[in-house]
């Protein structure tokens, strides 16, 4: 509503009442059906539930943001086909939750990035492993890898091991590498990119996502696109890598 949106609330689960004129719904196919005139969806659901609700979303001509990552590594082939499937004007209008991209780090990076091959290092802990389970890979993961291949391009090799709760490695990128140092069943909450002779935390989590959030926004009320928003492919390229995944 900050961002001036009328909402419609869709969650089989949540016991948690909604203000009263905000309609909620068990049922995502209810709702579409109520509410045909919507213009777009934020898909904040679990990720083993993204692809249901992107297949519904789509056969209704629906724009939708989907969080991260864009669905799970076992339903790769089945979302490559969704969005296979999506004509250009309809894929266009969507875009993935990867809000790295709109942090106030590259106010500091990018005016050191000179181009050609490069390295660039991310840390991160937090304790979320009562909250999430051992999902590291989704958790925490998906963020810093989409980043990487914004910056360094698609992932040419990919030597990552995960056991859920820890994940380090690194990939080989077209312009140089990235590496990972992950954990999530620590804290104090704390994430941070290294690279181009700089380090720079990631201070700015919340909003980051505000902005994310507000391009699409923006953009669907006839705005121009941000070229930082994260597209279904970029979505899709990170869980490709995160299917390769040692799991250690």
């Amino acid at each position: 509503r900050a961002m001036g949106t009328e909402a419609v609330v869709v969650d089989p689960f949540s016991s948690q009442p909604m203000p009263l004129d905000t309609p909620q719904y068990r049922s995502l196919d209810a709702a579409l059906v109520e509410h045909a005139d919507a213009d777009g969806a934020l898909i904040a659901s679990p990720t083993e539930t993204h692809l249901e609700y992107m297949r519904a979303c789509a056969g209704g001509g629906l724009p939708f943001y989907v969080e991260k990552p864009v669905c799970a590594t076992q339903q790769l082939e089945e979302c490559r086909w969704l969005v296979a499937d999506l004509s250009p004007a309809q894929e266009r209008c969507c875009a993935v939750g990867h809000q790295y991209r709109f942090s106030d780090a590259w106010d500091v990076l990018l005016p050191l990035w000179l181009g050609g091959n490069s390295g660039i290092s991310f840390r991160a802990q937090d304790d979320l492993v009562q909250r999430y389970g051992r999902n590291v890979d989704e958790v925490m993961a998906a963020h810093p890898i989409d980043t990487a291949m914004w910056l360094l391009g698609p992932a040419l090799a990919v030597h990552l091991t995960s056991d859920g709760v820890r994940f380090f490695g690194r990939i080989e990128h077209e312009r140089g590498y990235s590496a990972y140092a992950l954990h999530m069943a620590q804290g104090p909450r704390f994430s941070s990119i290294a690279g181009w002779g700089q380090a720079v935390e990631f201070a700015d989590i919340d909003l980051m996502y505000e902005r994310c959030l507000q391009a699409w926004l923006e953009w669907l009320g006839g705005g121009r696109v941000s070229g930082r928003l994260a597209s279904l492919s970029d979505g899709l390229a990170v869980v490709d890598v995160l299917s390769l995944v040692d799991s250690g």
